[in-house]
């Protein structure tokens, strides 16, 4: 089983461990690496070894939590600098909604999506794998 060492709450995942060692490490007495013990222990609380497909979880989790924002207006200016200043990915019209997606990326598969209806335009972040019908009625209810 694949292990990792992590951080309670955090975004990323520490190091990676085999054969007892936590790779990528700072080196310590000459060059000898850490075990997972001594490596938990320089680190500090809150660090744990847990399977890696855990840490992963974890570690999407923490992004959702951190990066994505509900829907807020913005103005046209935003809206067409959004549109400009990088190639939009999947620009669509969903539902009367026209939506894309920033192509550089906040963290992980996180990025901003801007969405105009009329005259009416809107940010939120969100994970690239919801989909577009969730995302414009979300925009579309705050019309009502």
């Amino acid at each position: 089983m694949e292990l990792a060492i992590y951080k309670t709450g955090s975004t990323g995942i520490q190091t990676t461990v085999h054969n007892g060692y936590a790779d990528y490490t700072a080196d310590k007495n000459g060059g000898v690496n850490f075990t997972v013990d001594e490596y938990l222990a320089h680190l500090g609380p809150g660090f744990v070894c847990i399977p890696f497909d855990d840490a992963c979880k974890l570690c999407d989790q923490a992004q959702e939590d951190t990066f994505c924002t509900p829907w807020e207006e913005i103005d046209a200016d935003k809206w067409m600098y959004a549109l400009e200043v990088l190639p939009p990915e999947k620009w669509k019209r969903v539902n009367s909604v026209e939506i894309f997606r920033m192509s550089e990326y906040t963290c992980g598969i996180i990025t901003g999506h801007y969405a105009r209806i009329g005259d009416r335009f809107f940010y939120a972040a969100r994970k690239i794998t919801e989909s577009y019908d969730k995302l414009s009625q979300e925009v579309r209810d705050l019309l009502i």
